[in-house]
């Protein structure tokens, strides 16, 4: 079997070794995961085991019958979930929101006579899919190889439920999946995943006046390789611009800065952000493609309906599986860079802001506070993210 790196010609394509490869592969393959279709994971090496992942949140009982007869298995070998969902399942308490958790955990399912459809819910419940975040009880799970870990990961940035169901797949059926196209390479594997290196490129540019600040232009920027857009408005501000850029780093909240929800802050966050620079020396404001900390809106909504029951907004996220923050900043410092700012002033309460641009080579020189007062509805959702989240009240 020819390698996934070798040409007819059976010339090696190097180029796999490159970041922007590597992001695309890892692009399309969480297209598939996101239109419900498995993907087959392998690891380095032909020796490695390989597994067949099907996202837990799209499975069905025909397509697990599907699945099931091609493997020849009466029901998938386990249910793979994150580090955040297996910590939560082996001690019933809430991990803590500063430690990212690590190590995806197997839990194996067993034919219970009960049909397919109903253990598809029964898992549903073990991954935090339904409504009810109890009963967490102590389930006994197997740490996951780690290239398992890399399923994790792509389901977290198809905004999808980080639990799959895997089989671990016959050596003699490998080949019949790869001409399937159901397959990851080393684009996927060992280290490539974890790589940060974001490329970003400017799409388009225009000048658009808005009710706040009539002066402004509108850059979009696009992340090669997940093909998302985030935006970087420039505001003209009514003094003389300062020589150190005034910035506002704002996740997208479809609720909150277009329809008005009470329940965070974030629409008063962001035209206050840009009321303050029209006001003032003016700014930059990059609005990122990060909706509800970077779990999507289904899984905010989600989260939502689980802080009806009683948790916070920080518990909720661990809840489904996903860090108290699976928000990343390399694209913002990347953005920043191409628009010539490497030493900025940051409007912000969030220190995980600070030092994550920081380590991503912006200096952050100074930052200016940024409050707004609570209502009934978002009170505890803020009081979470001061006293648990690490937001600064100053």
């Amino acid at each position: 079997m020819k390698s996934p790196n070798t040409r007819t010609d059976g010339k090696t394509v190097e180029s796999l070794a490159s970041p922007l490869v590597r992001a695309r592969i890892q692009a399309r393959l969480i297209g598939d995961l996101r239109r419900g279709d498995p993907i087959l994971i392998k690891g380095d090496t032909a020796a490695d085991d390989a597994w067949l992942a099907l996202p837990l949140e799209t499975a069905s009982e025909a397509s697990l019958a599907e699945w099931t007869a091609l493997l020849g298995a009466a029901v998938p070998r386990a249910l793979l979930v994150s580090g955040e969902r297996a910590a939560l399942l082996a001690t019933g308490a809430m991990p803590s929101p500063e430690i990212r958790q690590s190590g995806s955990i197997l839990l194996p399912i067993a034919e219970n006579g009960t049909g397919i459809q109903a253990i598809i819910e029964a898992l549903q419940t073990l991954a935090g899919l339904t409504q009810k975040p109890r009963p967490f009880g102590h389930h006994i799970g197997l740490s996951a190889p780690a290239v398992l870990d890399t399923v994790v990961t792509l389901l977290k940035r198809g905004f999808l439920i980080p639990a799959a169901l895997v089989w671990q797949v016959p050596s003699e059926r490998i080949a019949e999946l790869e001409a399937m196209a159901v397959l990851t390479t080393e684009a996927i594997s060992g280290d490539a995943l974890t790589d940060q290196s974001v490329v970003v490129r400017q799409t388009a540019s225009a000048d658009v006046p808005l009710k706040l600040a009539e002066n402004c232009r509108i850059s979009v920027y696009r992340t090669i390789g997940d093909g998302r857009d985030h935006v970087a408005i420039e505001v003209v501000g009514k003094q003389p611009a300062a020589e150190i850029p005034l910035v506002r780093v704002h996740a997208e909240c479809f609720t909150g800065d277009l329809l008005g929800s009470l329940r965070c802050d974030c629409g008063d966050q962001l035209r206050g952000a840009i009321a303050h620079m029209a006001e003032n020396a003016g700014g930059l404001l990059i609005y990122t493609a990060q909706e509800g900390r970077d779990i999507g809106l289904a899984n905010k909504m989600r989260a939502y309906r689980l802080q009806d029951t009683g948790l916070d907004t920080i518990d909720a996220n661990l809840a489904l599986g996903f860090a108290a923050d699976e928000r990343a900043y390399d694209l913002v410092a990347a953005i920043l860079r191409d628009m010539g700012h490497g030493k900025i002033r940051l409007l912000t309460n969030n220190p995980d802001k600070i030092a994550q641009l920081r380590s991503a080579g912006i200096d952050v020189v100074e930052r200016i506070s940024h409050h707004f007062d609570s209502n009934p509805h978002n009170h505890a959702y803020i009081t979470a993210k001061q006293q648990r989240g690490g937001h600064l009240t100053d």
